[in-house]
């Protein structure tokens, strides 16, 4: 079963930068496993799929982050959030 098997519909639109309103496919719930060289966290997460070509390729909003327990440093391009195990996953943008 693929990921679009999987898609649920969802009405609506979402309202990115500047207030330009994107289509929304729909969405499908996945358990994401997250990781570093020495801790790993899985949650489920609520993936949106959007119409259009799109410089980013995933978005991570306030309900993520708050479900994960995430703490964001936009200067540093990291997200760092404890593990299951009590240790912290940092994840980096390269």
């Amino acid at each position: 079963m693929t990921v679009s098997d999987q898609l649920k519909s969802s009405d609506g639109v979402l309202v990115r930068f500047l207030a330009v309103q994107v289509e929304v496919w729909g969405y499908v719930d996945l358990q994401t496993t997250f990781t570093d060289e020495e801790s790993i966290s899985t949650i489920m997460v609520r993936y949106i799929v959007v119409k259009g070509p799109y410089t980013y390729n995933l978005l991570l909003g306030k309900p993520f982050l708050n479900k994960l327990g995430a703490l964001v440093s936009f200067i540093h391009f990291k997200v760092k959030f404890p593990a299951s195990k009590g240790n912290i996953v940092t994840l980096k943008v390269y």
